[in-house]
């Protein structure tokens, strides 16, 4: 039992009380044997190890192959499920956010203001250049230099 204990990482006293607990059960076998009967050889009772696991007599490799491609069918199904879900989550994640919809529109409102004011101070100007040509006022001559 200690060489086992240590492929299975764990101590002998563990060990130790797993096998007499499957003993107690029939699962294992447990002989003493040598001189003085200093010696343990455990076994498998394959046939009640297998009631005990499966729940039944004998252990049906077909029902297992069945379970097994079924398990394979699931596994299939999920990963494309899977696949499916983060081409959603891609989708949802390039998405515009309400607060940056907000900052947008803030920012074009601003734009489209700035224009207005700019038309309705082109507009003022195209008036004032109307009723002093209708008062026979010449209108004032503005030159530009850069």
């Amino acid at each position: 039992l200690k060489s086992l204990a240590s492929e299975l990482r764990t101590t002998s006293v563990a060990l130790n009380h797993l096998m007499l607990s499957m003993v107690d059960k029939g699962i294992v076998i447990k002989r003493e044997w040598g001189k003085n009967k200093n010696k343990e050889l455990y076994w498998i009772d394959i046939p009640r190890a297998t009631k005990e696991v499966y729940g039944k007599e004998e252990y049906n490799a077909d029902e297992d192959a069945g379970a097994r491609e079924t398990a394979k069918m699931e596994l299939a199904q999920l990963k494309s499920r899977e696949i499916a879900l983060r081409r959603e989550i891609e989708i949802v994640q390039q998405e515009v956010s309400n607060d940056e919809l907000e900052t947008k529109l803030n920012v074009e409102e601003k734009v489209v203001s700035d224009l207005r004011e700019r038309v309705n101070g082109a507009n003022d100007r195209i008036k004032r250049a109307r009723l002093g040509h209708t008062n026979n006022k010449r209108p004032r001559v503005v030159s530009w230099r850069g």
